[in-house]
């Protein structure tokens, strides 16, 4: 078997969850005692994990969110409230749900916050989706079509705070040729672009919102003040 490094996530117990390959298809492998002993968890349609996959942990370990296929076979997130023994597909409401696939955003650190980001390729509009229950009920947060020249939300480079306050996504601005950051402060009812911050898709963020870093083109971006001002980080 080959781990994935830039696929694992760890919560503060010492339960891991990885993914991995294997001669029969990729899986994702979850520990509960620091990796001494490991099970493989497949909770959509098919035994093994999508190649392409994103995943997240609680701080406690107990909200689990990974990508998976659905039975319609759409790459779908599931989510688990108790620790990977039971799951539940992720569907926001839509007015056509199976026209679309979804990808896990962001999840808050005490497991309360999940982001997805949805794509109906049939009518051409991406959606960010927000549930502050775990997943019990949704928010349309942001919507944009894919034709546009506005920025359109990208699946991955999103993060949360502890509590799910303060939101972090990428957008990819084609119109301009680079990525940018959005921050929201309240939950993801409002969003401010970080016009002067170039993102490269990857965004990390401090339980309270405060310490935000994200990677532009050759660049690392810090804020220490939850994006209010932004300096190129320098390791001299």
């Amino acid at each position: 078997t080959y781990l994935d490094r830039d696929r694992s996530a760890v919560a503060n117990n010492g339960i891991i969850l990885l993914h991995g390959y294997r001669e029969e298809g990729d899986v994702y492998y979850l520990s509960k005692n620091y990796g001494s002993t490991w099970q493989v968890i497949a909770p959509g349609a098919y035994p093994r994990a999508p190649q392409s996959p994103n995943l997240a942990l609680s701080h406690d370990g107990q909200t689990i969110v990974i990508s998976d296929v659905n039975p319609l076979g759409y790459l779908a997130p599931y989510l688990s409230r108790d620790g990977g023994s039971t799951w539940n597909e992720l569907i926001p409401p839509t007015a056509d749900p199976d026209q679309w696939a979804w990808g896990l955003n962001s999840l808050s650190g005490d497991g309360t916050t999940v982001a997805l980001v949805g794509l109906n390729s049939t009518i051409g509009v991406y959606s960010l989706s927000i549930s502050h229950d775990k997943g019990l009920t949704w928010q349309v947060a942001m919507t944009t079509p894919t034709d546009t020249e506005a920025p359109v939300i990208q699946t991955n480079g999103g993060a949360s705070s502890n509590n799910g306050t303060t939101l972090a996504i990428t957008l990819l601005d084609d119109f301009a040729g680079h990525f940018v950051t959005s921050l929201s402060h309240d939950g993801g009812l409002t969003w401010q672009v970080q016009s002067n911050v170039l993102s490269g898709g990857d965004i990390a963020m401090s339980d309270d919102g405060q310490v935000i870093v994200t990677n532009g083109n050759s660049n690392q971006y810090v804020s220490w003040n939850g994006g209010e001002n932004w300096q190129i980080l320098t390791t001299n």
